[in-house]
């Protein structure tokens, strides 16, 4: 039996609206704690199956909640190592929340660069995370 493929509706818009509609549903999601769908608007194509499944994991976390790498690699049976690996990588770090996972010791670990780091606990704190 064949699978349907998902199919999306292509609409054509000038840059600029597009870029002011993504940036009002951003400061929804991070400043409202409001949760929109962006997952169907982003291209994951070139994600690997373990990072979408990763990056899926993270979309479960609420607001101003924060887990492990450890939770996230045991909940897809995996090791902390492979998802922080995944987190690294993440295309989308807003829509794919990867500021709410810390090390199981409780510091923050690490967030793109250790001069991002201040950007994650920003973040965590508006969030009221931390």
């Amino acid at each position: 039996m064949r699978r349907k493929q998902k199919t999306y509706e292509v609409r054509r818009c000038d840059s600029n609206s597009y870029t002011k509609w993504l940036g009002s549903k951003l400061y929804e999601l991070v400043h409202k704690g409001r949760v929109c769908s962006l997952e169907k608007y982003i291209d994951t194509s070139s994600l690997t199956h373990f990072e979408l499944a990763v990056y899926k994991e993270l979309t479960k976390i609420k607001r101003g909640e924060v887990r492990s790498y450890k939770d996230i690699a045991r909940e897809l049976g995996s090791n902390a190592r492979p998802v922080a690996s995944a987190l690294s990588r993440n295309p989308f770090p807003l829509i794919f929340p990867c500021h709410r996972i810390i090390m199981s010791n409780g510091r923050l670990g690490g967030y793109f660069s250790k001069k991002q780091n201040k950007n994650k606990e920003i973040i965590l704190a508006l969030e009221k995370a931390l």
